[in-house]
């Protein structure tokens, strides 16, 4: 698990097992724990990536398209609380209530 470029968290796994995520809290506990937290895009690839292709692609979009991506959220839909998943999976996330949506970062134009 990488947040912002650097690496936060990892997952040891055998060679040919399969891990699967029943339930993914992505803010909870003590992680953001009197701090203000902010999720400007989430993105979940089948491979691994380096930590330099990471910081790469960071900033801006990537296509919803790309070999690998089976999650990515956006979370640019400015209302509700329903984060909608642009790549093939269509697996959208219900967030139990809304977010407070901000257009601080554009990844279109990240440096605009």
């Amino acid at each position: 698990m990488y947040i912002d470029g650097q690496k936060n968290a990892n997952k040891q796994m055998e060679s040919g097992k399969t891990f699967s995520f029943g339930t993914v809290t992505l803010v909870g506990g003590s992680w953001c724990y009197g701090q203000a937290c902010s999720l400007a895009q989430i993105r979940m690839w089948d491979k691994c990536l380096s930590q330099a292709t990471l910081q790469d692609a960071m900033n801006r979009g990537v296509p919803s398209d790309s070999p690998g991506l089976f999650g990515y959220w956006k979370c640019d839909e400015g209302e509700g609380s329903l984060l909608k998943d642009s790549s093939p999976g269509g697996n959208d996330i219900q967030l139990k209530s809304a977010p407070k949506w901000s257009d601080e970062i554009n990844f279109l134009h990240p440096n605009g």
